[in-house]
């Protein structure tokens, strides 16, 4: 018989057939290769990672399966013992219940369903809604109508009324019922459905200035009919003035009489359209708290007026925004205590200001005395200090339109935005001065604000400066940007916010780019630009410090994170630096509806805002302080215990060491290298620099020079050219870069480019001669390896390098030590690089999001993706670049496997969002092997012993970190909440005292304000109550799990860490212990699969055809395709599953 051309079996016909007749398990391809070799372990910790989970222990992150590093039972490898099939079986078993727990989209939809709460209170609802569609019908329709009134009158029930919900009743009483509520929404019967209608058509009239009743001077057929606004929509009624003697010589009486019955009128003279109080009150609340648009507020107000025809219904739209406007302007001066004269008892603020201020922060002499503050000691500033944030949003900009240029704030500047003359004249002092520099890498992405985001804008955003802790916006703390986000901006909100605070004693400010803003902050804030500061401003502006926010800092440089990380500074509690983001979602809401307005109105539409997010803030402040105080105490508690044991658990020379380093100062924000304590710094992973590099060489020369046998090829002074060697190759390699970006991507490149490129080709051709020139008078021999240098390429200019020669030539020039020369500078090479990547991702990634988040329209994207582009091909040089310096490392012989210096992937080139909050799925994707450092390789036992003790260092002193700040936190909050009751106390008196000098309508609202802080006070002294008995509780609760011992300690927890460690570790050399006959098994049984296939289908083990019939034979084609066809479904059906 003739050999087969049948293909061979495929896996998926052998796991199918196998899966049929039960022959083995279905992981056939998992099972038949070899178990992975485990690699060395990676540390855990990002190089600004905060001290979070400081008191997690160390070797849960040295084994933690969700990283890959380590091995669990069951879940890395199946057993491959033949002769424990129980073990086997539960292997496959545990694997299976891992596998279920890798279905994050099966485990959330079990979620989901469980949540039947929404559907089950719907259900009787539901039940029962034939029933309401029938009761709904029934108020069409009332079963009095056309029968007689009970008034005795013979008029028959025609009328009802929609808003007081009476009886249907005839005209006369209707019209009696709404003798002093004239805006109803009245229906009559027409003889087939109730249609709309007027008490003016019934010869309804209201009479003013006399509560109602009618005026005896004038009669009430002279009337006039007027349009009123009502939150129920539009009426037309009757209006009679009165005419009394004592009103006639009054100028403007007729818009006095509506203004005492609560209507305003849409003009003073002769009004025709007059609009409630209670509309503006509405409108007002609607658009504080659901930013409803005055146009979409009028637009309803029609629209329940004439449903069918709104148009044809009279707008008041631009008449309710100028009422508002004015409204809003007097509310804040009542709020605020203007009216009454609050200044001559409060002294400390600034005069007229409208604002209201955070009763929790501390105002020296009002809610701290003088005395206590000046008595702090310095440890405990985190109770005194007022902790200030500032931030910028370009979401509610001002577009370039036409519009009224003497439009002007009515607030003058005496409230949260600053007074728009004097702003102009601070910048015109400011103008010629020079751009800001932001050196720092996220920062130097801020070159697409000033060119894209701002086009046809007048101004393109606002600046503000908020109190930290409990985020209330300063008064005279906001100003509008003009064209980005200046310091100029920045100073002149910051000094609005410090003005008449001369008494403080500590300040800190959070800002996103503290680490450039503080250079030369007394420098730009001066007496030139600020006339009017006391001296006493100038002594507080020395004390401030600051630093950046948590989420901000990851973006910075590491010199950054190690200087103005408030997680390590002392005595400033676990305040949320970041809250100032928080209300610019409140701002981006009204965003649309500002940018049209004149910039008078905008300012008072802003303050409106930020007045209302301060009040819903205040009322609110008890019950926040209160919850914060609870969970500061309970995180505190919680983790003394576990800092406690680890600190019992470590030996007493080995904690007075660290205590020593931990109690050190941080670094000068002055200086310019420094190291973070709080991050490994183990010999192994330092990262080498040319400083370092330089000294090294120096003792190295000296000692090959006195040594008797110096290494082959040593030179005295040879170093140095072997150095400036590296560094001309390195040159190379970057001038290649740049020619190629400037040749191919030449629509990106920028004039500045090509004359950079062609100067540094001059420069580097000379350096090259230079350089040729010295090599061959040191080695002679080299002589022969030299090539011509082009002038117009340098680039590509051949230069002797140990990397660039093979190791034949190496030995024949004697290149030993100029080899280990170059690869020491290559190293320092890399690691400078791999910064440089790490400056170019972040760049790159903060330009993608400023272009997402703040570009809009089409010439703005236009060049913001050629910047995008741009960086990204930036990104790309610098990681070709380091790639090429590891290149030459491995020819100079660098351990591939070395992981403080990997291949570096285009993936490997990110890093996550650290400008906003985390996207779906973010938190779970693993961070790039840039951002992390790693375990060095090929340690000793020594070695070992001492990389586990600087782990744990680290971890004992970011849990130390951890549990000072939640202590501050507990201390300062106590401290606030002192302070919010006696500010509220104090406030409550000052109200009493200004009610007792007040007369009339301002007396009674005097005492209405004393009553409203005084019940401020009541309820947060109950929130105050409340939470310390949850703190009770929970410290009862606490001692009792101690005393029972249910409270692991980390010394208890590391034991049995090491002991499953040891687990895994026997485990794993089980497993590759038994994967050879385990493989040689597999092997055995599909080859006896596959036989028996061929045998079912006329072949033998060889695959020979069997002496079948000529019809077998004719069969057998058709066999195989159907065979592939039927492989290919169930392919595409594993493929779709």
């Amino acid at each position: 018989m003739g050999r087969s051309t049948k293909k061979p079996l495929d896996i998926t016909t052998l796991k199918a057939y196998a899966k049929k007749h039960n022959a083995l398990s279905t992981d056939i391809d998992a099972h038949s290769l070899p178990p992975p070799v485990a690699t060395s372990s990676t540390f855990p910790f990002s190089s600004s990672m905060n001290p979070t989970s400081a008191n997690e222990d160390f070797t849960a992150h040295l084994y933690d399966d969700t990283t890959g590093n380590g091995l669990d039972e069951g879940t890395a490898y199946d057993s491959g013992d033949e002769a424990d099939d129980e073990d086997d079986d539960e292997d496959e078993k545990n694997k299976d219940e891992h596998n279920e727990k890798k279905k994050p989209q099966t485990t959330s939809r079990k979620r989901y369903q469980a949540c039947t709460g929404v559907s089950e209170k719907l259900k009787p609802f539901l039940a029962m809604q034939d029933r309401i569609q029938t009761i709904i019908f029934d108020h069409q329709y009332d079963k009095l109508v056309l029968e007689d009134c009970d008034c005795g009158s013979g008029l028959k029930r025609l009328y009802r009324c929609t808003t007081c919900k009476h009886r249907c009743c005839c005209a006369k009483c209707v019209m009696k019922a709404h003798r002093y509520s004239p805006f109803c929404r009245l229906q009559r019967w027409n003889q087939l459905f109730f249609e709309l209608s007027a008490l003016c058509d019934l010869g309804f009239t209201l009479n003013l200035g006399h509560g109602g009743d009618p005026c005896q001077s004038v009669s009430e057929n002279n009337h006039r009919r007027l349009t009123i606004v009502d939150v129920n929509g539009y009426h037309k009624v009757n209006v009679v003035f009165c005419r009394c003697l004592s009103r006639i010589q009054v100028q403007n009486d007729e818009a006095e009489q509506l203004l005492m019955a609560r209507m305003w009128p849409c003009t003073v003279e002769h009004p025709e359209t007059a609009i409630t109080f209670e509309v503006m009150d509405n409108y007002i609340m609607h658009n504080n708290t659901s930013k409803k648009s005055a146009y979409d507020y009028c637009y309803a107000l029609q629209r329940l007026t004439d449903p069918s025809r709104p148009d044809l219904v009279s707008d008041v739209y631009r008449h309710l925004r100028l009422a508002a406007r004015v409204m809003r302007k007097l509310a804040s001066r009542r709020r605020s205590g203007q009216e009454h004269g609050i200044d001559k008892y409060i002294t400390h603020r600034r005069p007229g200001s409208m604002s209201i201020f955070c009763p929790a922060c501390p105002q020296p002499g009002f809610n701290i005395d003088l005395e206590v503050l000046a008595a702090a000691k310095e440890e405990e500033r985190h109770k005194y200090a007022l902790n200030l944030s500032g931030d910028g949003t370009f979401n509610c900009p001002r577009i370039k339109k036409l519009d009224d240029p003497n439009d002007d704030a009515l607030n003058a500047g005496n409230a949260y935005v600053a007074e728009e003359t004097k702003f102009q004249t601070y910048l015109d002092v400011c103008e010629g001065e020079p751009p800001d520099k932001c050196t720092c890498a996220r920062l130097r992405a801020m070159k697409l604000q000033s060119l894209l985001k701002f086009v046809n804008c007048i101004v393109s955003g606002i600046f503000g400066v908020v109190c930290t802790r409990h985020v209330f916006f300063q008064d005279n703390g906001i100003v509008d940007m003009y064209g980005g986000e200046r310091f100029c901006y920045s100073d002149r909100a910051f000094v609005g916010a410090l003005e008449y605070q001369e008494q403080q004693r500590w300040v800190n400010f959070s800002y996103d780019i503290w680490c450039m803003y503080r250079k030369h902050l007394l420098t730009r804030i001066t007496k030139e630009k600020f006339p009017d500061l006391p001296d006493s401003f100038w002594e507080l502006l020395r004390k401030v410090t600051g630093g950046i926010p948590g989420m901000h800092i990851l973006g910075h440089v590491a010199l950054c994170r190690t200087l103005f990380n408030f997680a390590y500074m002392k005595c400033t509690g676990k305040t949320n630096y970041e809250a100032v983001e928080q209300p610019w979602a409140n701002t981006r809401l009204v965003g649309a509806s500002v940018k049209h307005e004149n910039h008078g109105q905008r300012h008072d539409s802003l303050d409106s805002v930020f007045e209302d997010w301060n009040y819903n803030k205040l009322i609110k402040l008890g019950k926040s302080i209160a919850d914060k105080y609870y969970e500061a105490v309970k995180t505190r508690e919680t983790l003394k215990v576990a800092q406690d044991s680890k600190t019992t658990a470590t030996p007493l020379e080995t904690l007075e060491q660290w205590l020593i380093q931990y109690d050190k100062p941080l670094p000068s924000p002055d200086c310019s290298s420094a190291i973070n304590r709080f991050e490994v710094n183990f010999k192994g992973i330092k990262v080498p620099t040319c400083e370092d590099f330089v000294k090294s060489l120096e003792e190295r020369e000296k000692k090959e020079g006195l040594s008797p046998n110096p290494t082959p090829g040593f030179i005295a002074g040879v170093g140095e050219l072997w150095e400036e060697g590296a560094r001309l190759d390195y040159e190379q390699k970057k001038t290649a870069l740049l020619a190629t970006f400037v040749r191919k991507q030449n629509q990106y490149a920028e004039p500045s480019d090509i004359e950079k490129l062609r100067n540094g080709r001059e420069v580097l051709y000379d350096n090259i001669i230079t350089w040729l020139e010295c090599v061959v008078a040191v080695i002679p021999l080299l002589k022969v390896e030299l090539k011509d240098v082009s002038v117009e390429e340098p680039e590509k200019a051949f230069l002797p390098l140990p990397s660039r020669l093979d190791d034949a030539k190496c030995q024949l020039y004697h290149m030993g030590y100029s080899k280990s020369i170059e690869y020491d500078i290559r190293v320092v090479q890399a690691h400078l690089q791999l910064n440089e990547v790490r400056e170019a991702v972040l760049i790159h990634k903060q330009a993608v999001d400023d272009k997402s988040t703040n570009i809009t329209g089409q010439s703005a994207l236009t060049r913001a993706k050629r910047i995008v582009i741009r960086l990204q091909l930036e990104k790309q040089d610098a990681r070709a670049l380091y790639n090429y310096v590891r290149g030459r490392l491995l020819r100079l012989g660098l351990n591939p496997d070395d992981l403080s210096l990997q291949p570096l992937k285009v993936e490997d080139c990110r890093v996550k969002n650290v400008a906003k909050p985390a996207e779906l799925g973010e938190k779970r994707a693993l961070e790039s092997w840039i951002w992390t450092a790693s375990k060095p390789d090929g340690l000793d036992e020594a070695g070992e012993k001492e990389w586990m003790m600087e782990v744990k260092r680290v971890l004992w002193m970011r849990g130390q970190a951890e549990g000072d700040r939640w202590r501050e936190e507990t201390e300062t909050l106590e401290e606030e909440n002192s302070r919010c009751q006696i500010s509220h106390e104090k406030t409550g008196n000052v109200w009493m005292m200004m009610a007792t000098d007040s007369s009339g309508g301002k007396r009674a609202y005097a005492w209405k304000q004393h009553a409203f802080y005084e019940g401020l006070r009541k309820r947060h002294e109950t929130e105050w109550k409340r939470a310390q008995e949850k703190v009770e509780k929970f410290r009862t609760e606490l001692r009792v799990k101690l005393e029972k011992g249910e409270v692991i300690s980390a010394e208890t927890r590391e034991m049995e860490e090491k002991a499953r460690a040891a687990h895994r570790e026997a485990r794993a050399a089980e497993v590759q212990a038994a994967a050879p006959k385990r493989n040689k098994r597999l092997a055995q049984e599909l080859k006896g699969v596959k036989s028996r296939l061929l045998r079912e289908e006329g072949g033998d083990d060889d695959g020979d055809l069997g002496d079948g019939d000529e019809s077998e034979r004719e069969e057998q084609p058709k066999r195989k395709k159907r065979k592939a066809a039927s492989t290919t479904k169930a392919r595409n059906r594993k493929a779709k599953r």
